[in-house]
């Protein structure tokens, strides 16, 4: 008899190998793939990014004269060009910095607007300046580095450059002052 069992059990052993390798094999065809699919698109700089001057216009007092209005092409405004006549003379140009794009801007680098002029005594009587204007938020103060340009936003800003009232001199010829500018360096804002 304990060879009918012995038997028995190598049979029942093997029905249930074949039974678990069956299990395990359904098992694994009972499992369910599952998929994810999209598409998507990164919208060109223009659309993202557009930080620009708005136009220049320019004034003088005193007895300024200005020949030449400037011209703003997107990132330049150039070819301005004046004559100052005496102590007191100024010109003053207002502008805007605009972003017609989807991000916001930040100022990463502004450098002041200056100018050579190469007689030292009129060079030390001439001051160059760009502030913002009467009712921006910084109304006066000079653009800096952090300087926020939201989507959407024109800030508006006042260049002068100005003989001080004070100077006594004026030359014997005409005298160049070359070299008038400055830079403003946007970058997307982290926040």
């Amino acid at each position: 008899m304990e060879m009918k069992s012995e038997k028995f059990q190598n049979i029942a052993l093997g029905v249930l190998f074949v039974a678990v390798i069956t299990l395990t094999i359904a098992y694994a065809a009972m499992s369910q793939q599952l998929n994810i699919t999209a598409s998507g698109t990164v919208t060109n700089k223009t659309a993202s990014w557009n930080v620009h001057f708005t136009d220049m216009t320019c004034t003088e007092s005193g007895k300024a004269e200005i020949t030449t209005q400037p011209t703003t092409i997107a990132t330049d405004i150039t070819g301005l060009a004046f004559k100052i006549k005496a102590p007191g003379d100024s010109v003053t140009c207002t502008f805007g910095v605009q972003n017609e794009g989807l991000l916001n801007a930040v100022i990463a680098n502004y450098s002041p607007l200056e100018g050579t002029c190469t007689d030292t005594t009129i060079a030390n009587k001439l001051s160059y300046s760009i502030k913002y204007a009467a009712g921006d938020t910084d109304a006066g103060d000079t653009p800096a580095q952090g300087d926020t340009l939201t989507s959407g936003q024109t800030r508006n800003l006042v260049m002068t450059i100005t003989y001080a009232q004070d100077a006594t001199y004026l030359p014997e010829n005409d005298v160049a002052i070359s070299n008038i500018n400055s830079h403003f360096t946007y970058e997307q804002a982290t926040n």
